[in-house]
């Protein structure tokens, strides 16, 4: 979860133009939950290079390692918002 929050957070600064992120996480009996929210350029998230390990590439393997889902919303002049929820541990 740190590492895939660590890149979501580092897409804005990199690519976004962005003038704030915001950052939700919950937790809760059944599910980790982190949302990071940008209002930046955005993009069109259908062209994403579904391989590769940086980005958000690397983010889909490392929430799929580790058993989470990972979904990205974007489009262009939208801003961005990745959620990561990871089930709780047994």
């Amino acid at each position: 979860a740190l590492r895939v929050a660590s890149e979501a957070l580092a897409n804005p600064r990199r690519h976004a133009d962005c003038r704030a992120v915001t950052v939700t996480c919950r937790y809760g009996p059944d599910a980790l939950t982190v949302v990071v929210r940008d209002d930046g350029r955005g993009f069109d998230a259908a062209r994403v290079a579904p391989e590769g390990h940086h980005g958000i590439a690397g983010m889909r393997e490392r929430a799929a390692a580790a058993g989470a889902r990972l979904d990205v919303a974007s489009a262009p002049g939208r801003g961005t918002i990745v959620t990561l929820v990871m089930p709780a541990a047994d």
